[in-house]
């Protein structure tokens, strides 16, 4: 159906299907975002809960295969020798850097729309415990899947690797048979991704789409119409490289790349101008006017030394235990693809970095008034 090309360098043509299944999409995510605060909180409530519900109904059809059990017990048993390598924890660590939207601008955005006396903490515990307990459910129904199909397929369990892509498109669908009416199990595993991906990007592309009005100081009707469809587009165009026939290396290349430095740096500046240029203290201050109480305050130790230092360690690992598998040569990586996928890296740092750090240089002023 993918009509792969042989690697990375070779793009072959766009499939016209999954164009106009990308263009479908986007579309949504536009008229989704153009309603703005008006359907935004229904959107999210539905994004939100569904893939949870869904989640749950797919793990308890898949618990009942034989092997599902096994992959289970795989999951929950650790392997100390594994938890004494630092790509292990330097993977966990951006899990949930990734997972949680962290650095990304989302959950600040939507935080706009919540009342000013919410309660931000009770809310930051909460997202954080729902996105722990998604982490850790996905983790039980992919494995239970993992473990029916190597009972199926004679695999020993501990060998299979594979990545997320081929576990969508052909470990599902492979066990999928086993269950009764299996296109039902598909059509609810395949709205599960998409569901998730849709709620996703409707967050970024409000966020960008949020903070380029804000940047101008225009919030009229066609100005936001206008800048909407230009975003929307120009991310479309993007993303016809990744249907083109190289768009699964495409996927997978990107997958590796694209988060390894912006979102610890993004994280680590968020810290640093938050609590050391704006002021802990001050910050401090502004989150008890929000909750109406004054928490201990080690917290702002938290802040300033705990989670900075944290960046740091990730930063570094990142950089020191690089190992991406897609470029070494025995597997068809090409001399390029490191270097090309470090700059994919960094560009979003340098395109936020360099206006942040000369609007600072050319601020006349103290840091309280930054």
């Amino acid at each position: 159906m993918l009509d792969l090309s042989s690697g990375l360098d070779d793009t072959g043509q766009i499939q016209p299907y999954l164009a106009g299944c990308l263009l479908l999409s986007w579309i949504l995510v536009g008229v989704a975002v153009y309603w703005g605060h008006n359907s935004l909180g229904k959107i999210a409530f539905v994004t939100g809960t569904l893939p949870y519900v869904l989640l749950l109904a797919i793990f308890v059809g898949t618990i009942t295969l034989p092997g599902a059990v096994n992959g289970i017990k795989m999951f929950l048993t650790p392997r100390w020798p594994m938890l004494g390598k630092l790509q292990v924890w330097l993977d966990g660590a951006m899990m949930v850097l990734c997972s949680m939207g962290l650095g990304t601008g989302g959950i600040i955005n939507l935080s706009g729309y919540c009342h000013f006396h919410s309660g931000c903490f009770r809310n930051a515990m909460i997202t954080g415990l729902f996105s722990v307990a998604g982490c850790t459910l996905a983790g039980c129904c992919m494995f239970s899947i993992f473990g029916v199909y190597t009972y199926t397929t004679q695999i020993p369990l501990h060998s299979l690797n594979i990545s997320e892509t081929e576990f969508a498109f052909q470990i599902f669908p492979a066990i999928s048979h086993y269950l009764q009416h299996s296109p039902v199990w598909s059509a609810m595993f395949y709205l599960l991704l998409y569901i998730s991906c849709f709620g996703t990007q409707i967050v970024y592309i409000n966020t960008i789409h949020t903070g380029f009005l804000y940047k101008l100081g225009v919030h009229t009707t066609v100005w936001k119409l206008s800048s909407l469809i230009f975003f929307i587009s120009l991310f479309y165009i993007c993303g016809l490289t990744t249907i083109t026939q190289a768009g699964m290396y495409v996927m997978t290349y990107l997958n590796e790349f694209v988060h390894k430095l912006a979102i610890p740096i993004f994280c680590l500046m968020e810290c640093v101008f938050t609590t050391w240029l704006y002021g802990a203290q001050r910050f401090y201050n502004k989150v008890a006017d929000m909750t109406g109480s004054s928490d201990s305050p080690f917290i702002k130790w938290i802040w300033k030394a705990v989670c900075p230092l944290s960046l740091v360690a990730i930063l570094a690992l990142t950089i020191v235990c690089d190992n991406c598998i897609l470029c070494k040569a025995e597997v068809g990586g090409k001399a390029w693809m490191e270097p090309v996928g470090w700059f994919i890296s960094a560009l979003p740092v340098f395109v936020c970095f360099i206006p942040s750090s000369v609007n600072l240089i050319t601020f006349h002023g103290s840091s309280k008034q930054v």
